[in-house]
C-alpha cells in the first residue's frame, strides 16, 4: 500500500474499522484465554494443596496419637519448606489445639478450638488464600483435623504477566493485521475504483470511447463487464447522434453559408463567432455555468505556404479543421476567425481541468502527421484558455483575456496551452 494511500478518507475508514473489530477480537480472545487460565490454575493450586493437606495428615497421625508435639512441628515443619504454604493448625480429636505453625511466627502463637466439621475434606477460597480443612486418619479412625492455608498470589502475579505479555502482543499484532487486511480490501474493491475513475473520465470528457480493462478474475467481472458493454452503446448512439446534428448542421451552414461561413473549411466565420459568444456569455453569467473560449494558433504555419504554396496551406487548413471539429464535442462550436486561427466555443464545460483536459487532446490531434505530395508534415499549434464567468463577464473582456493567453503561449515554446491567470 502506498503511503500517500494512507491519507485518503476510505484507506481511513477501512484502518479504524478494521483496527475496532481486530481488537475486538483480540481481546474477547484475550478474556477467555485468562478466564480459562484462571480456572485450570485455581483447580490445579486446589488439587495440589489437597493432596499436601492429604500428605501431612497422614504424616501428623501417629504423633497426634502419641502426643508427641515435637514430631509433629517436625513433620510440619519439612511441609512449611513447600512455596506458597501460608500456615497450617493441628487439631486433636476433642477440637482441642494441638500444634500451629505460619510462614511469619514459624511455631509461636495458638489458635482456638476448632468449631464442628465434618470428616469430609473441605476446600474454601479467600480473597489470597485458599482454605483446606481434612481429617486426620488412623486406621480409618479420626483423631483430629488439619487446616492447612496455600497463598493464591502467585496465580496473580503469573496472571498479570500473561495479561501484560498478551497486551504487548496485541500492539505488535494489531497494526500488522489492520494493514494487512486493509490492503486485502482494498485489493478485491480495485475495480469498483476503476469503475469511479472511468465514470469520472467519462463524464468530464464525455468521450465514451473508453473501456475498463477485465482479466475475469475478480468478483465484480460481470460488473466491469456490463459497464463496458453500455460505454459501447452509448459511444454508438452519441456517434449516430453526432452524425445527424453534424447532418443538420450542414443543411444549415448551406443557408447562410455566404454571410457566417469560411469557404474553405466550411466552418463559421468571425461574424457567427461573436455572435455564438455573446450568447454563450449571458448564459453562463446567469446560471454560473463555465463557458470556455480557446483561440487555436497553428505554429509556424507561414513557412508551409512558402515551401508547398497557398493550395497546400488551404489543404492544411482544411485537415486541421475537420480533427477539430470531430475531436469537439456536439454542443461545442469551432470557427475559422483568421488566416491560420481558430477559435473554439465550449458551454457547460464542467471546470477548469476538463477544458484544459481537452485542450490536450486538441494539441495532439493537431500534430498527428498529415500526408502531403507523398510526404508526412507535422504542425503544431498553442492554445490560448480563458473562461466566462471566471475570467471574465463579458464579450470584450472575455477576449483580450484569451489573447493574453495564447500569446503566452507562443511565448513559452509553442506546442501548448496557457489558461488565463492575473499573473498572466
Amino acid at each position: 500500500m502506498q503511503r500517500a494511500a494512507l491519507n485518503l478518507p476510505l484507506v481511513r475508514k477501512f484502518l479504524g474499522f478494521n483496527a475496532k473489530i481486530i481488537l475486538a477480537g483480540l481481546l474477547a480472545m484475550l478474556a477467555g484465554f485468562l478466564l480459562f487460565s484462571i480456572f485450570v490454575a485455581q483447580q490445579h493450586l486446589r488439587a495440589e494443596a489437597i493432596l499436601q493437606a492429604d500428605t501431612l495428615a497422614a504424616d501428623l497421625a501417629p504423633a497426634l496419637v502419641d502426643k508427641d508435639v515435637g514430631s509433629a512441628q517436625k513433620q510440619i515443619l519439612n511441609a512449611g519448606n513447600h512455596p506458597g504454604l501460608i500456615s497450617v493448625e493441628v487439631y486433636d480429636g476433642q477440637g482441642s489445639h494441638f500444634a500451629h505453625w505460619s510462614a511469619l511466627s514459624q511455631f509461636n502463637g495458638t489458635t482456638g478450638p476448632e468449631t464442628a466439621g465434618n470428616s469430609a475434606v473441605q476446600a474454601t477460597w479467600g480473597i489470597s488464600e485458599l482454605n483446606v480443612a481434612t481429617p486426620i486418619l488412623l486406621e480409618d479412625q479420626i483423631v483430629g483435623r488439619l487446616h492447612l492455608h496455600a497463598s493464591i498470589l502467585p496465580i496473580y502475579k503469573e496472571l498479570l504477566a500473561l495479561f501484560l505479555a498478551s497486551l504487548a502482543l496485541i500492539a505488535i499484532v494489531l497494526p500488522i493485521a489492520c494493514y494487512q487486511l486493509t490492503e486485502r480490501q482494498l485489493e478485491a474493491l480495485a475495480p469498483v475504483h476503476q469503475l469511479c475513475s472511468a465514470s469520472e473520465q467519462v463524464v468530464g470528457l464525455n468521450d465514451y470511447s473508453l473501456r475498463i480493462w477485465n482479466d475475469g478474475k475478480h468478483e465484480f467481472t460481470q460488473l466491469v463487464q456490463h459497464f463496458n458493454q453500455m460505454l459501447a452503446r452509448i459511444d454508438t448512439w452519441e456517434s449516430s447522434e453526432e452524425s445527424a446534428i453534424r447532418l443538420q448542421r450542414e443543411e444549415e451552414q448551406k443557408i447562410d453559408i455566404l454571410d457566417n461561413h469560411d469557404s474553405l473549411t466550411k466552418l463559421p466565420n468571425r461574424h457567427y463567432f461573436h455572435r455564438v459568444l455573446v450568447h454563450n456569455i449571458e448564459e453562463a453569467v446567469e446560471t454560473g455555468e463555465l463557458v470556455a473560449l480557446m483561440f487555436i494558433d497553428l505554429d509556424n504555419f507561414k513557412t508551409i505556404n512558402d515551401a508547398y504554396g497557398y493550395e497546400a496551406g488551404d489543404f492544411v487548413l482544411s485537415a486541421i479543421a475537420s480533427r477539430l471539429s470531430t475531436t469537439l464535442r456536439g454542443t461545442d462550436t469551432l470557427c475559422r476567425i483568421g488566416g491560420d486561427e481558430f477559435a473554439a466555443i465550449l458551454p457547460q464545460v464542467g471546470s477548469v481541468m476538463l477544458a484544459e483536459a481537452l485542450a490536450d487532446r486538441l494539441l495532439a490531434i493537431i500534430k498527428q502527421p498529415i500526408a502531403l505530395y507523398g510526404q508526412k508534415l507535422t504542425i503544431s499549434a498553442s492554445i490560448g484558455l480563458s473562461c466566462a464567468p471566471l475570467h471574465a463577464q463579458e464579450q470584450r473582456q472575455l477576449l483580450r483575456s484569451g489573447d493574453i493567453a495564447l500569446a503566452a503561449a507562443k511565448a513559452g515554446g509553442k506546442d501548448t496551452y496557457r489558461t488565463f491567470s492575473a499573473d498572466l
